[in-house]
C-alpha cells in the first residue's frame, strides 16, 4: 500500500508475512493510519482512516453502491484544510464516470491570462497498479487539438498542506474532490440573476434559456424550453451535480439522448447546461441542488387568460370530495386530482397528480411558467392547437391544491418517510424549508444553539436528530444512534489530539550503532546511553521531573512554552485518553452543556429519574479529580446522556467541517475535561509519576484482561455509598 499523494524517497523490502505476527501487523496498520492522519495537516482529518480501510477491504464482490460510497465520503471525510494562498483561477468543472477506466474523472477548466484550458483529475483507486495508485492529473495540449497529455501523479505539499501541480497549488474544491468528497457538497449554488450593476465595466451576464413548462415525473424534472424542446433532469445518486438529457420522445438519434453531467460555474455560482452552455433557471437549480419538490418551489395563482376562463365555464367541480381527492368533469371526461405525499419517487416532497376516473391512468400536473398556474396534461394535449399555452385546471381545483400543499408544509408527518430516505441518501443537500415545520414546538432552536454551543446550524435537522432518542414516538427525524457512532470517533480523535499536544515523547536514538542484537516483537524504544546518561533532549520549563534526573540539569530553552509532561511509556498516554473517552465523562459534559434539558424521549419514570438524578450529581461534583470519579462512579451514567453529547458533536461536524468542530469544542474540553480530571501536577509529571485520575472501573477491567481474568462489576444498590464491589 502506498500513501496517495506521497512519494517515498526510496523503496524498502517488506518482511515476509510469516515474520510478522497478528499483533505486529495490527500495530503497523495503526501506525500507518496515524502517520497519514498527521501528514494531511496539523489537525488531520478522517480521510486517512476511511480511505485506508476502504482500500484494504474493498473487493469486486462486496464493493459499496455509488450512493453509499458518496454518503460515507461526505460523513466521514473532513474537508481538506483550506489553502489561504493564491490558487489558479478556474471557470467551471464537472464530474463524469469514464466507462473505459471504470473511474470518476473531474474536468476543470482553468483560465490563464485569458486562455482557457482543461485539466482532468483522478482519485486514488485500489484497482490501479501500485505505481499509479495516487491522485493523477493530465492537461490539455496547447496545440488546440483537444487531446490531453499523459497522466502524471499529483503531489502533496506538507508545507502548504495541500496538493500541488507544478508550481501551483490545487484549488480547495478540487482538493476536496480528490479526498473522496462528493461534488454536490463542495459547491455553493446561489440564486442566479442577470441584473448587473449600472457602473460595472464587466460584460452582461449570460441569460438563462427561456422555459415555458415544468413537470415532475418519476423522480425526474421535465423542462420545456421555448427554443430547444423538452429536457429531462435527474438528481445524482452518488453525490454528483445531476444529469441532463433531451427527451427521447423528441429526438430520432439514440446518441442525442445520452445523459451528460451538469457543470458548475465558479464565476456565476450556479449550475450550467453542458448542451445549451447557459446557466440553468433558478427553479431547475433549486429542484436539483436543494432537493425540493416542484410543488414547494412554484407559486401558482389564478390565471386570467382565455384558456382559464374557458375551462372555468365548461368544467364542473363536484362538491362531494373524498379525503385527499377532488373530483371534476369536463364534457365527457372525468378527472380526479390528488396530492401524492409519497413524493412520486422524488423523496421528501409531494407531487400533484391528475387521474382519469374511468381508466385510473395517472399523470403528473404540468406547471406553466407563462400562465403561472397548474395545467391539466390531458386537456393540454387535447386542445394544443386551440390553446398554445395549455389548459389550466379549474380555479376551484387550483385553490384546493394550494390548500393541501400548504397543509403538507405545516403538518409534514406524512412526508417524514420520504424525507428520511432522502436524508440518508443525500445528507449534503440543503434542507427544505418545510423541514422547519418538523421541528417540535417544545424546542427553541435559537435558544438551544446559544445555550449549548454558541454555534448556529445551517442544517437544523442535524441538531433535531442529535436530540432525538430512539424512544421518542412522535419523531419526524431519525434517532441519534447514527450520529452517536460518528460522534464517538470524532470526540476520541479530538481528545486524543489535545492529550498528545499536552505530552512530549523523548526524541532519541533507540539503539546504539554497534548494537547488533536482533530486535524482537518485545523490543521497545529505549534511550541510548551516552556517557552513562540517557540521551534526552532538554526539557522546557523548570521543576518538572524526568527519567534523566532533576530538571536543573536541563535548563529552559529560550522561547520555549510551558511545561508539558514527558513520557516514555505510551501506556500512560493511553490511560489519559481512556480517562477522557468514556460514557461517564460524556454524560458529565452533556449535563454541563445543558443538553439533557432539550432531549426528546418518551419513557416511564425510570429513565427520566435516572437522567435527573445524574444531572443533579454532575452539577455538584467535586472539582478535584479523586472526588470527581468517586462521586460519579457511584451512579450509573445513563447511556442516553453520553449518546446525546456524541450526537451533538457529530451534528456540528457534519454541518461544518473538522476544523470548525474542533474550534467549537476545544473550550468545552478545556473546561469540563482537562480542567477537571487533570491538575497541573499530574499532567506535568514524568513517566513514573502519579497517574491521572481515570475511570477506575475501566482501569480495573484492563488490569484483569491483562492477567487473563474476567472482572465482574456490581454496584451497591444505595447511591449514598460511593463504592464498588468486585
Amino acid at each position: 500500500w502506498r500513501v496517495p499523494g506521497v512519494r517515498c524517497r526510496q523503496p524498502f523490502d517488506a518482511p515476509a508475512e510469516s515474520e510478522l505476527d497478528e499483533e505486529a501487523c495490527a500495530s503497523m496498520a495503526e501506525a500507518l493510519v496515524g502517520a497519514y492522519f498527521c501528514s494531511m495537516g496539523k489537525e488531520g482529518n478522517f480521510f486517512s482512516a476511511w480511505q485506508f480501510l476502504l482500500w484494504l477491504q474493498q473487493s469486486e464482490k462486496d464493493s459499496p453502491r455509488d450512493w453509499e460510497e458518496a454518503v460515507l465520503g461526505h460523513l466521514l471525510l473532513g474537508s481538506a484544510r483550506p489553502y489561504r494562498g493564491r490558487t489558479p483561477s478556474y471557470l467551471e468543472f464537472y464530474e463524469e464516470y469514464n466507462k473505459d477506466w471504470h473511474e470518476k474523472v473531474l474536468h476543470v477548466r482553468y483560465s490563464d491570462q485569458g486562455q482557457a484550458h482543461w485539466v482532468q483529475y483522478k482519485r486514488p483507486h485500489p484497482k490501479r497498479p501500485h505505481s499509479r495508485n495516487q491522485p493523477m492529473e493530465r492537461r490539455e495540449r496547447a496545440d488546440g487539438s483537444g487531446d490531453f497529455e499523459d497522466w502524471e501523479p499529483l503531489l502533496y505539499s506538507p508545507e502548504d498542506q495541500t496538493f500541488v501541480s507544478g508550481a501551483n497549488r490545487v484549488p480547495n474544491k478540487v482538493c476536496g474532490w480528490i479526498l473522496s468528497k462528493p461534488t454536490a457538497p463542495l459547491v455553493t449554488v446561489k440564486p442566479y440573476t442577470t441584473k448587473s450593476k449600472s457602473n460595472s465595466l464587466l460584460p452582461e451576464p449570460p441569460q438563462t434559456p427561456d422555459y415555458v413548462q415544468l413537470q415532475e415525473r418519476n423522480g425526474a424534472l421535465r423542462v420545456h424550453y421555448r427554443e430547444h424542446g423538452w429536457f429531462i433532469y435527474n438528481r445524482s445518486a452518488d453525490g454528483n451535480l445531476g444529469t441532463e438529457q433531451r427527451d427521447p420522445s423528441e429526438v430520432a438519434s439514440a446518441a442525442a439522448v445520452d445523459q451528460h453531467g451538469l457543470w458548475y460555474s465558479e464565476s456565476l455560482k450556479t449550475l450550467k447546461s453542458p448542451e445549451l452552455d447557459k446557466p440553468l433557471p433558478n427553479k431547475v437549480t433549486e429542484w436539483l441542488h436543494h432537493h425540493k419538490c416542484l410543488a414547494f418551489i412554484v407559486t401558482p395563482k389564478k390565471s386570467e387568460e382565455k384558456a382559464a376562463k374557458y375551462i372555468d365555464e365548461s368544467a364542473h367541480v363536484s362538491q362531494e370530495q373524498s379525503e385527499g381527492i377532488i373530483h371534476w368533469t369536463y364534457g365527457k371526461h372525468s378527472f380526479e386530482c390528488l396530492v401524492d405525499t409519497s413524493g412520486g419517487g422524488s423523496g421528501g416532497g409531494v407531487v400533484l397528480v391528475e387521474r382519469d376516473a374511468a381508466t385510473g391512468a395517472r399523470e403528473e400536473l404540468i406547471y406553466s411558467e407563462v400562465l403561472k398556474t397548474w395545467l391539466s396534461p390531458r386537456l393540454t394535449r387535447l386542445h394544443k392547437d386551440k390553446f398554445e399555452s395549455g389548459v389550466p385546471v379549474p380555479a376551484q381545483v387550483l385553490d384546493w391544491l394550494k390548500q393541501n400543499t400548504q397543509r403538507a408544509l405545516r403538518e409534514p408527518g406524512s412526508l417524514s418517510g420520504g424525507f428520511r430516505q432522502q436524508y440518508f441518501k443525500a445528507p449534503w443537500c440543503v434542507v427544505q424549508h418545510f423541514v422547519k415545520a418538523m421541528v417540535p414546538r417544545t424546542i427553541d432552536l435559537a435558544a438551544v444553539e446559544a445555550q449549548m454551543l454558541q454555534y448556529t446550524f445551517s442544517n437544523s435537522m442535524l441538531l433535531i436528530e442529535a436530540l432525538t432518542h430512539a424512544s421518542y414516538v412522535k419523531a419526524n427525524s431519525p434517532s441519534n444512534q447514527r450520529l452517536a457512532v460518528l460522534g464517538g470517533a470524532v470526540v476520541e480523535a479530538l481528545l486524543t489530539q489535545e492529550v498528545i499536544k499536552r505530552t512530549r515523547f523523548p526524541m532519541h536514538e533507540t539503539r546504539e550503532s554497534d548494537d547488533v542484537s536482533e530486535a524482537t516483537d518485545g523490543t521497545f524504544a529505549v534511550p541510548a546511553l551516552r556517557g552513562g546518561k540517557p540521551n534526552f533532549p532538554p526539557m522546557p520549563g523548570a521543576g518538572a521531573r524526568t527519567d534523566a534526573g532533576p530538571a536543573e540539569e536541563h535548563p529552559r530553552q529560550d522561547g520555549a512554552a510551558g511545561c508539558d509532561p514527558m513520557v516514555r511509556d505510551p501506556a500512560r498516554v493511553i490511560e489519559w485518553i481512556n480517562a477522557c473517552c468514556n460514557n461517564i465523562m460524556y454524560s458529565y459534559i452533556c449535563c454541563q452543556m445543558k443538553v439533557h434539558k432539550h432531549l426528546l424521549y418518551h419513557s416511564r419514570h425510570r429513565l427520566e429519574d435516572a437522567v435527573k438524578d445524574f444531572a443533579k450529581v454532575a452539577n455538584n461534583v467535586p472539582a478535584n479529580p479523586a472526588g470527581f470519579w468517586l462521586t460519579l462512579s457511584a451512579y450509573d451514567a445513563p447511556r442516553i446522556l453520553g449518546d446525546a453529547f456524541l450526537a451533538v458533536v457529530a451534528a456540528v461536524y457534519l454541518d461544518s467541517d473538522w476544523y470548525i468542530c474542533a474550534k467549537v469544542f476545544k473550550p468545552i474540553f478545556d473546561k469540563h475535561v482537562f480542567g477537571v480530571i487533570f491538575d497541573n501536577r499530574e499532567m506535568r509529571a514524568a513517566d513514573g509519576g502519579p497517574a491521572p485520575a481515570g475511570d477506575p472501573v475501566a482501569h480495573l477491567r484492563r488490569l484483569a484482561a491483562r492477567e487473563g481474568l474476567n472482572a465482574v462489576v456490581k454496584r451497591l444498590p444505595s447511591p449514598s455509598v460511593p463504592q464498588t464491589v468486585v
